[in-house]
């Protein structure tokens, strides 16, 4: 362990970005979150992972990165240990499209515009060797004071480091690397200037490996694996009906696929937290209502419709 790259992740979450890094050798120092029960979620993972109960103690705090008593825990947990890599994707409410179009004021007063400030006040303070900084797309035409953000974003990191805003570049989608969800997202990443590698250099050994619906739509699916599905990654699940399941459940299936062999590899007999949630009428007027509207937003959709489900 002594000998691996180190990280650090603001804005943990659950541990998602930390999994990635773990499981190709990274070693953590640090994660920070101020939700309770996220950081619980971590805690137990690390437990997996094989670290001692004080070494999970000791890398997994709990606060907010806007409070200085979280700056100062920070600085005495690392107590002088080397940072290789910064992480961390901060709260992204407040740039998504989804979010600024639900909000009267278009989120322009929601203080998480500014979140990633407290990333970048870590990243000059511990300069570590890389970064990866992650954010909905809504982060590149984000303007919370009616000025572009992300301009801003790139200027201050780019003091120390090489830094990519080619637009192309990057906006991943995990869809092109075997996810089964089409989910895109601003990846940046910052090598500092003394290294002696471009960021660029690190996006070209990105290599996608899976083409989406569009580019199968248009023909461009040449070289490449065929999009996984929802279907891909459940479909050996045992069927429920709303109600029906336990949180822990004895598990086999003999179906096999690509992606149901790389998920269950590691698996035991045992399947936890398979529940349907229980939907009550309203939710169930609620889904047909939004599926009419899929289906067509015309008046002969509509009733074409509902003749259908009141057939006896």
């Amino acid at each position: 362990m002594a000998d691996k790259v180190t990280f650090v992740d603001l804005f943990a979450g659950c541990g998602g970005f930390s999994e990635g890094f773990m499981q190709e050798g990274f070693k953590p120092l640090l994660h920070v979150d101020f939700d309770r029960a996220a950081c619980d979620t971590i805690k137990n993972r690390l437990v997996q992972h094989g670290f001692t109960e004080s070494k999970v103690e000791q890398s997994v705090l709990c606060g907010d990165l806007t409070h200085e008593d979280t700056l100062g825990d920070i600085d005495k947990r690392l107590s002088g240990k080397v940072v290789d890599v910064l992480v961390g994707g901060p709260p992204c409410q407040a740039f998504s499209s989804v979010g600024r179009a639900q909000d009267k004021n278009s989120m322009r007063d929601d203080p998480r515009n500014y979140l990633f400030r407290c990333y970048l006040d870590i990243l000059e303070k511990y300069k570590p060797k890389f970064f990866v900084f992650e954010n909905v797309t809504g982060l590149l035409s984000a303007r919370p004071d009616g000025h572009p953000i992300f301009p801003e974003i790139v200027e201050c990191m780019s003091k120390h480091y090489d830094v990519c805003d080619d637009k192309q570049k990057i906006v991943l989608n995990a869809v092109h690397y075997g996810v089964p969800q089409v989910r895109k997202r601003v990846i940046l990443i910052g090598v500092r200037r003394d290294v002696g590698l471009k960021s660029s250099d690190i996006y070209r050994r990105i290599q996608k490996t899976h083409f989406s619906t569009e580019e199968e739509k248009g023909g461009a699916v040449h070289g490449y694996k065929r999009y996984r599905t929802v279907k891909d990654a459940i479909r050996d699940l045992p069927f429920l009906k709303p109600g029906e399941g336990t949180e822990e459940a004895e598990y086999q299936t003999n179906l096999r696929g690509e992606y149901i062999d790389l998920m269950r590899k590691h698996c035991t007999n045992i399947i936890n937290n398979h529940e349907p949630s229980r939907n009550s009428s309203l939710n169930f007027l609620s889904s047909i209502f939004a599926f009419a509207i899929a289906l067509n937003k015309s008046s002969v959709g509509f009733s074409l419709l509902f003749f259908k489900i009141n057939l006896p």
